[in-house]
């Protein structure tokens, strides 16, 4: 930066002492005009054309010396120059005497116009008087003069020039200074990309990782849905096996309360006549009864044996999610016909008197049959049938053994809410 600067104060100095130098010139060159024209008459020729030649001469090293340090100025100012153009204070005073030496050249520029309308005149005046070997000079000199003034206009110019070029390359800089920002901002962008890239892979393994996962879910559904279906035909055939095996132990019930019928009637008992006929007459009505019961009875159990084997037969028709869905209440039909079976006939294993008769005739008993047939086998029901028989004991063999006389006496042992419902 020093020698920028060393060689900038060079440059002007030594433009000052060309241009003091060229105004000395130009006053010789004044004095010379004025002196041929006071002392036309007595030329001193050969003097006069050695001091136009060295005029000429000088004037064209000036010119040479100008326009090498300008470029010189020129070379320094552009490889120098930074990209922002803010100028130090040294520059600021450099731009200041370069405007003031324009200034000075303007009118120096002015001064030789009216140089050479001078010039032009003195021909002009004493082409009569001066030799033609003058008037060579003179128009000479006029044409170093105007040859001077095109260096200058081409000075000028190549400084016009010289602006533009260090706006342009100070654009250049700054374009340059945005490629770079942009290379920044792109190797940014490239890494973002790269890393939503990963984040990308990242997320298409944990989705493969899912759609294993809903397919093995999948798996698992369809077999429990096989195992569903499995178990409710399942638990259909146990429920129709235990339906067949009540009907069986209610035909042999049938057979076992007609054989002992059969028997009581050949037993003889030593009654009145009056007790006689009113037994017989309630013995035929109890057996009338229970005839018609059995027969609801059987004609139930065949229509739930049907609806059983139906149900069976369209479950393994169905398709597996059908099925699936009806596996959901297996024994909702099945239970049916169970809970509403009605009470089976009293044994007449025990002795035919008239409190027996009473006993069966008990109206808690009948009001408890008639719920049973209505309401079916409900879960206060249940409970109480648990308290009665044997541990293993089938529903139906519950029932005989109720008809046959220990349900009264069950009724006191059954829980409070049982016996609101009877109530």
């Amino acid at each position: 930066m020093e020698d920028r600067d060393a060689k900038i104060e060079n440059y002007l100095n030594t433009i000052d002492a060309m241009g003091e130098q060229m105004e000395h010139l130009k006053s010789k060159l004044s004095e010379i005009n004025s002196r041929i024209s006071s002392k036309a008459s007595q030329p001193n020729l050969k003097l006069l054309d050695s001091k136009i030649n060295q005029s000429q001469n000088a004037l064209q090293q000036m010119l040479q010396e100008i326009e090498y340090e300008r470029s010189i100025f020129r070379r320094l100012t552009v490889s120098n120059e930074p990209a922002n153009p803010s100028f130090s204070s040294v520059d600021k005073n450099l731009i200041k005497r370069f405007e003031e030496l324009s200034e000075e050249n303007k009118i120096l520029a002015s001064k030789k116009k009216s140089l050479e309308y001078s010039n032009l005149r003195i021909p002009s005046e004493s082409s009569k008087t001066l030799n033609p070997n003058v008037q060579f000079l003179m128009k000479k000199a006029i044409q170093v003069e105007n040859q001077n003034q095109n260096y200058l206009d081409l000075i000028v110019r190549l400084e016009e020039e010289r602006t533009s070029i260090n706006s342009a390359y100070s654009k250049i800089t700054q374009s340059l200074n945005s490629v770079d920002k942009m290379k920044q901002k792109l190797k940014e962008l490239e890494d973002f990309i790269e890393n939503k890239n990963i984040i990308i892979s990242k997320l298409e393994e944990k989705l493969k990782e899912k759609n294993q996962e809903l397919k093995e879910k999948e798996f698992e559904i369809e077999n429990s849905e096989e195992q569903i279906m499995k178990e409710s035909v399942k638990n259909l055939r146990v429920e129709l096996d235990e339906t067949i095996g009540n009907r069986k132990l209610l035909e042999e019930e049938i057979k076992k309360i007609e054989n002992e019928s059969s028997q009581q009637k050949l037993r003889t008992t030593v009654l009145s006549s009056k007790e006689a006929n009113y037994l017989c007459k309630e013995e035929v009505k109890r057996l009338e009864a229970d005839i018609i019961e059995k027969n609801k009875i059987l004609i139930q159990s065949d229509k739930t044996i049907l609806k059983l084997k139906s149900e069976l037969q369209e479950i393994l028709k169905k398709p597996r999610k059908s099925v699936s869905r009806f596996s959901l209440q297996p024994s909702s039909h099945a239970s049916t016909p169970l809970l509403s079976e009605p009470k089976m006939p009293s044994s007449p294993t025990s002795p035919k008197t008239p409190q027996t008769f009473a006993a069966r005739a008990d109206p808690r008993r009948n009001t408890i049959i008639s719920k049973i047939s209505k309401e079916g086998m409900t879960r206060d029901l249940r409970k109480t049938f648990r308290t009665i028989g044997k541990p293993n004991q089938s529903l139906g063999s519950k029932i005989v053994e109720l008809n046959r006389g220990l349900f009264l006496s069950r009724i006191n042992s059954t829980p409070t809410l049982f016996k609101s419902k009877i109530s």
